[in-house]
């Protein structure tokens, strides 16, 4: 039969944290936290459990098994950096489930891959205009042409920017 108590449940964030560098790569897996209120951890848990169901065998009528569905719900806030993946870092999540059921070795496990993100929503970026990364805007500061495409590249700013920033200097 399924468990009744969230106590025989386990839900557990992980993370596996993987560096690379030219001359090695480490991998790291560990346990962040139990959550969601499963095998004691904080939080309320939910349970709905059905009642018991008969289901004759097809060969047999006298023969069968019987059914119970139980439901635990609950809520959790994750409190850890968002995944990402970078070329010599990269970090993901994953949730680790363990359901102990009644009876001898009955256990079910199960890992699933989660993206964890912060939650925040960019706003849309309006289409770009087209620049020229050789020269310049009319009015920006007297520089290379080099040091202005360096910046440009690294930097997203209007070319009003830079006549505002230029004024600024020479108001000493």
């Amino acid at each position: 039969m399924p468990p009744t108590d969230s106590k025989a449940i386990r839900l557990e964030l992980k993370r596996q944290t993987r560096i690379f560098t030219q001359h090695l790569s480490r991998q790291a897996m560990e346990k962040v936290s139990a959550i969601g209120g499963m095998a004691g951890s904080l939080g309320n848990v939910h349970v709905t459990t059905k009642d018991r169901q008969w289901i004759p065998s097809a060969s047999d009528a006298n023969k069968g098994s019987w059914r119970q569905e139980t439901e635990h719900a609950s809520t959790f806030v994750l409190t850890c950096p968002p995944a990402f993946n970078w070329p010599s870092l990269n970090i993901a999540y994953s949730l680790s489930l363990h359901i102990q059921f009644g009876g001898w070795n009955t256990t079910l496990s199960t890992d699933v891959p989660i993206v964890v993100t912060s939650g925040m929503i960019l706003p849309p970026m309006p289409a770009p205009a087209y620049v020229d990364h050789a020269a310049p805007p009319d009015g920006a500061p007297a520089a290379n042409g080099a040091d202005y495409a360096l910046l440009h590249s690294t930097l997203d700013l209007p070319p009003s920017y830079w006549t505002v920033a230029e004024s600024d200097n020479h108001a000493d």
